[in-house]
Formats: structure tokens, sequence, C-alpha cells
């Protein structure tokens, strides 16, 4: 009797094992480089039209004056 508990739970470890093995390899077994995939698109950099508004002192825009 000891001898078929030790086989049958060899048994169920090697389909366990190959279970899992084939689990990740469905799951994570992607091609290397993906080369039949088309190329990124550059992302476009957005230039503004217009300067930005300089920052200096000189004109008082909130309303409220120095004091």
């Amino acid at each position: 009797m000891k001898e078929v508990k030790r086989v049958l739970m060899v048994v169920l470890m090697a389909v366990i094992l190959s279970i899992t093995l084939l689990a990740q390899m469905t799951a994570f077994g992607q091609k290397g480089n993906n080369s039949n995939r088309p190329p990124k698109e550059e992302q476009k950099v957005k230039e503004r039209d217009k300067p930005p508004p300089s920052n200096s002192n000189s004109k008082n825009s909130n309303g409220r004056g120095h004091g």
C-alpha cells in the first residue's frame, strides 16, 4: 500500500508541475522581439504659437497697490 501511495504522489506532483509549466508558457510565452508589430509613432512636441507672458513687475494686474 505504501508503494501505491508513493506512485500516486509522484504522478500527482508530475501533473501539477506540467500544468504549472504549461500555464506559464501560455501566459508569458510571447515572441522576444515582436517583429510583426508596427513601429510606434514618435510623440509630437507641442510648440506654443505665442511666447509666454512676461513676468515683469512694471504693471499691477491684481488691482491692489503695494504697501
